[in-house]
């Protein structure tokens, strides 16, 4: 992975305008690489707007078709690959992109399309995908993009932000592979800041209490404050309610999700990778604001991972932010525009506070906004 440095950002930028977008093209065959949920999309998006998919390949076979077309194998394809159009349907955090993309170029693939080409060809019909979105929209917050570049506070963060927005648009492909050797949440930014003093943490997000039974490994752990709206992960076997009860401290468990108000939000699901707001959602949720339901309670540690909720909830937390300036843990990654609106968001909300991004898994998934008060 190179270093990217604002101009060179700003280059790559420009020249992306200014190419023509890759398109799949209907007089060549289609194979889709992948036979996920992702991938499963993919085709039948590809279907409806009259294009013709031969296929899916694979890496290792677990079934011979997927909607009645062929499920080949990588290895194993004796198809002309010149004349395939090779349609990337993978989007996780577990496998790089570039190591993917890499095989498929070992094995003889030249046109290959990926997640960010599909999008801005279909991103319409596809819908809310995470961070996924079409190179435009990078390209025209760019004023944005530096407004952040500036607040960071060293030069890690820096180059993450970049990194992330140029791999986003199609032109970083190995970040993919990279990640920070800083553990999540629980870090050198986080736990210096602490100092060793009680700390009364706020989880949103808690899911099954993995993450708090993590910090009291870490910290001098005494109050917990756990919002999880999920009921199969508040209250059914090894769930956070029978996690936190093992722990020996003040806790409180919420079935709530959290929100700039009271209200029932609708979620989407994510195809694998969790849920987020969406007007036309097939679950919903009760939620509240952090100002509403602590009120005079001090807490120094908040973390949030509520699926694109994040900036609703930091509204709805402005109060006790204010008040008792804690740490923040905020991920940035369930919306494609994330990246630059929380830090711009925080910056109006935190004052003298200090700003850092990390990477924590790969293709820029588990993304962590850290915010230290000075």
């Amino acid at each position: 992975m190179n270093d990217i440095d604002m101009d060179k950002f700003v280059y790559l930028c420009n020249k992306k305008q200014s190419e023509d977008p890759s398109k799949i093209l209907k007089d060549k065959s289609i194979w889709i690489f992948g036979a996920g949920n992702f991938a499963k999309d993919l085709c039948k998006v590809i279907q409806q707007n009259g294009f013709i998919v031969q296929g899916f390949v694979v890496s290792n076979i677990v079934q011979d078709k997927v909607f009645e077309l062929p499920v080949v194998s990588l290895k194993e394809f004796c198809f002309d690959k010149k004349k395939i159009q090779l349609v990337f349907g993978v989007f996780n955090r577990e496998t790089p992109f570039d190591k993917l993309k890499g095989s498929m170029k070992e094995n003889g693939f030249d046109s290959i399309f990926m997640p960010w080409d599909i999008y801005t060809q279909f991103g319409e019909f596809l819908g809310w995908r995470f961070w996924l979105s079409s190179s435009n929209l990078i390209i025209n917050s760019l004023p944005k993009i530096k407004r952040v570049f500036n607040l960071l506070e060293d030069e890690a963060s820096k180059q993450c932000l970049l990194n992330i927005c140029a791999f986003r648009l199609g032109v970083n492909d190995s970040y993919a592979s990279f990640k920070h050797s800083d553990n999540q949440y629980f870090n050198q930014i986080t736990l210096e800041a602490l100092n060793n003093s009680p700390v009364k943490y706020v989880d949103m997000g808690a899911y099954n209490g993995d993450t708090v039974i993590e910090l009291s490994k870490k910290s001098n752990l005494v109050n917990a404050y756990l919002f999880e709206p999920d009921f199969n992960n508040f209250n059914n076997f090894n769930n956070l309610v029978e996690s936190v009860s093992q722990l020996k401290i003040k806790s409180l468990c919420f079935p709530l999700g959290v929100s700039d108000s009271y209200k029932i939000l609708s979620f989407s699901s994510g195809n694998g990778e969790a849920c987020t707001i969406s007007d036309d959602g097939n679950m919903h949720i009760a939620t509240a604001s952090l100002d509403e339901i602590l009120i005079n309670h001090d807490v120094n540690f908040i973390k949030m991972d509520i699926e694109g909720a994040e900036a609703l909830a930091l509204i709805g937390a402005k109060k006790i932010i204010k008040k008792c300036r804690p740490i923040l843990a905020i991920s940035y990654y369930h919306k494609p525009d994330d990246i630059w609106e929380i830090p711009l968001l925080l910056e109006k909300q935190c004052e003298n506070y200090k700003f850092y991004l990390r990477q924590h898994l790969y293709n820029s998934f588990e993304s962590v906004l850290y915010a230290i008060p000075s």
